[in-house]
């Protein structure tokens, strides 16, 4: 693997929120400050569901870019923030923010959000009877910022390791999906 030895020869994919796909553009590392791990974008603050890097670009260099910002904020003390989005930077620059800024946090573990499966828990031990149906489930789990694609994927993995239970058709918005305490106690009446 290539090693860069300073920012100039770096270059990464940028965007201000990471699913608009109408914007983002490719600007060299050496113009964002304040690299972190987060999962809330500037502008609009949309919460989102994965750890993205992410940074600070000044006014000048968005102005270069095609990177959407109405200024509407106007606090441009530490910059624009913006996402590096991985897909779209090379794979040997990715390694190298890897190691400097670290693997990204366990969804969620970080600045007390819960990941998905842990909200999941959460939301069932709060339901009547510890059960409600997939769709309740996921209006709520939506509430938090999490995708449709996590929400399910989590469902299934949970349920193959024996941490809630599943009952109808998983293509039902209307499937019960129940802590084992529930389907137990189901049982014993």
């Amino acid at each position: 693997m290539e090693e860069y030895k300073d920012y100039e020869e770096c270059n990464v994919f940028i965007r201000r929120q990471p699913d608009n796909t109408k914007e983002g553009d490719i600007i060299p590392l050496k113009y964002l400050r304040g690299i972190h791990w987060g999962t809330v974008t500037g502008g609009v603050h949309s919460h989102l569901g994965n750890y993205y890097l992410m940074g600070y670009i000044s006014e000048e260099v968005m102005r270069k870019t095609n990177i959407a910002c109405t200024g509407e904020h106007k606090n441009y003390d530490r910059g624009i923030k913006v996402c590096i989005i991985r897909a779209h930077t090379e794979p040997d620059v990715v390694k190298y923010l890897y190691r400097c800024y670290g693997p990204s946090p366990e969804k969620g573990e970080r600045a007390g959000v819960l990941s998905c499966p842990k909200r999941i828990i959460e939301i069932l031990n709060d339901a009547p009877n510890h059960t409600m149906t997939r769709d309740e489930l996921r209006r709520q789990l939506l509430q938090y910022g999490i995708k449709i694609d996590t929400i399910c994927k989590n469902l299934n993995k949970m349920s193959l390791d024996g941490r809630i239970l599943l009952d109808g058709s998983s293509y039902s918005r209307y499937q019960k999906v129940m802590l084992p305490s529930a389907y137990e106690s189901l049982d014993k009446a």
